[in-house]
């Protein structure tokens, strides 16, 4: 059990209750598969190595956990110990891009090891994906600063494991994976300064890129992490990412919606993949993929319909729970 702190500009301070850091042990069984088909698993590592098997829109793992629930039940006051508001959370998230999706939440009940099955979009992500086991407070507390006692709060964690999917190089299906470089010594166009925190690359609209800006180094460090298990800075991460998604994925959907051919096909594979999860928000009262398509072509030929469809995709993105969960931990680890 850890005890986690983080700098202030006068005083280090801790974050007031000891966290349970590995009280989750996760074992993954090896999904089913063919002859021809390679499974790979190193239990040590954490790995499972998925690129030799044929994997289909949605892929089945399954596994086992264990807790330590006295360490678990530490984190709480002694009168919520006996129910406690604990749910376990599975998050999958593509390393070092700006997707992460909640595919699980089941309430907690003190069992000191359980099964769980769960089912991934593979659509949704690239190259390896990182599966986090957390255990998390589902309301607000009165025990003060002494347990976690605020709602969201993590009250312990597992060491995450790692699936390689693929090999894919270029644009994810949901994201695109950041590139540091010193805007000073890249030829970029000139509307792009040296002042620039980051720069969405379209030149090459069948591989888009974005840089940051290395320059900014504490910034660059923070989002250059590779540990996205929490911590002071490992939330500083997330919500910057959050915020700089939340410019550039306005242009990747319009550029998405420009790629829409008149047959309803894409220019580009990224391009239908960039809008399918915000697509029935864009298209409210649409419910087939033409009719969304159709209409997104109007609204390109229309300035007030597509600045309605920007709108509705603003609204899209902020009401995503990980961008308010981001924050909520931001917030927690730094009062």
């Amino acid at each position: 059990m850890t005890e986690l702190e983080h700098e202030r500009t006068d005083k280090t301070e801790m974050i007031f209750y000891e966290y349970g850091e590995g009280s989750i042990e996760v074992s993954l069984n090896e999904p089913e598969s063919n002859e021809d088909e390679l499974v790979e698993i190193d239990e040590k590592k954490n790995i499972l190595d998925l690129r030799g098997y044929d994997l289909e829109e949605k892929l089945e793992i399954s596994g086992s956990l264990e807790f330590n629930v006295q360490e678990i039940l530490g984190t709480l006051p002694k009168e919520e110990r006996e129910s406690p508001p604990i749910d376990l959370v599975i998050l999958a998230q593509s390393q070092r891009t700006f997707y992460r999706e909640k595919v699980e939440k089941i309430e907690w009940n003190k069992e000191d090891s359980r099964d769980f099955k769960i089912e991934i979009e593979t659509d949704d992500h690239w190259g390896n994906l990182k599966l986090s086991f957390l255990l998390v407070r589902q309301r607000e507390g009165m025990s003060g600063n002494d347990y976690a006692s605020k709602k969201g709060a993590r009250v312990a964690d597992s060491d995450p494991w790692s699936l390689k999917l693929d090999d894919m190089e270029g644009l994810p299906s949901k994201g695109l994976q950041p590139k540091l470089t010193n805007f000073e010594q890249e030829d970029f166009p000139d509307h792009v300064t040296a002042d620039q925190i980051h720069y969405l690359d379209l030149r090459d609209e069948e591989n888009p890129d974005l840089w940051i800006n290395s320059d900014y180094q504490p910034l660059a460090r923070i989002l250059d992490l590779k540990n996205h298990g929490g911590g002071y800075d490992g939330n500083r991460r997330d919500v910057f990412y959050d915020v700089i998604s939340q410019s550039v994925y306005p242009q990747l959907v319009l550029c998405a919606i420009n790629g829409i051919q008149e047959d309803n096909d894409f220019d580009h594979d990224w391009q239908e993949s960039i809008l399918k999860p915000v697509i029935d928000d864009l298209c409210p009262g649409q419910e087939s993929r033409e009719g969304m398509l159709n209409e997104l072509k109007r609204a390109r030929k229309n300035p007030q319909e597509l600045s309605e469809k920007m709108r509705l995709l603003s609204a899209s993105l902020q009401e995503k729970d990980s961008v308010k969960q981001n924050m909520k931990d931001l917030i927690q680890v730094g009062e």
